[in-house]
């Protein structure tokens, strides 16, 4: 398991509790968030958890998420850190860029054929789904209410992804099944308990 953590007003979370998210989930950081006109990226597997203060700089001020990642399909490589591009300017009317939190074990066979994630997957599907739709409105369709529920249908309740267009709207799927905290959204909480993995694995 992973954790999504999302900044609504661009300010960064209780550094104590990043550090012990950080630590249950070391496996790579990914950053997201929208500048003139365009989703921006920031992927590392961080050394030390100051590489993870320093990029947290890099959004600005502006609203932003993030995702430590624990690996549970596909490889430890900065490639399979999230977010994940679902469809860029070049194909679509805008960027769109997705997170998740959660397991999708129905690509379970195509993650062990591939070596790929399942969230790698997922995003991959999303991708040559928008092509199809075509670049006029294939943003659109996908971050439509009728999509965005029949998605949520297929990764039902436990899995939560958040996407990122380039106008800078987040887009949830389950977004209840997280938990709001003043400014901040989490994906769980779980991720705050310290030896978490230890505890776990016991």
């Amino acid at each position: 398991m992973c954790i999504i953590v999302h900044s609504m007003t661009g300010e960064i979370p209780d550094l104590n509790l990043l550090h012990t998210a950080w630590k249950n989930n070391p496996h790579g950081l990914g950053i997201m968030w929208a500048e003139n006109g365009r989703v921006e990226t920031y992927h590392e597997i961080p050394a030390s958890f100051e590489a993870v203060v320093e990029a947290m700089a890099m959004p600005d001020g502006r609203p932003w998420a993030m995702h430590f990642r624990w690996v549970t399909r596909g490889k430890l490589t900065e490639k399979q850190c999230h977010p994940f591009e679902v469809c860029s300017v070049d194909t679509a009317s805008g960027d769109l860029w997705m997170m998740h939190n959660g397991t999708m074990n129905f690509m379970d066979i195509e993650c062990k054929l591939t070596g790929k994630s399942d969230t790698q997957l997922f995003a991959e599907m999303l991708r040559r789904t928008v092509r199809r739709m075509g670049p006029e409105d294939g943003l659109e369709r996908i971050l439509s209410k009728q999509t965005m529920e029949y998605l949520r249908s297929q990764v039902g309740a436990f899995n939560k992804l958040l996407f990122l267009d380039s106008l800078g709207d987040f887009h949830f799927i389950n977004h209840k099944a997280g938990v709001t905290l003043g400014k901040f959204w989490f994906s769980n909480t779980y991720s705050f308990q310290e030896g978490y993995r230890d505890k776990a694995e016991a």
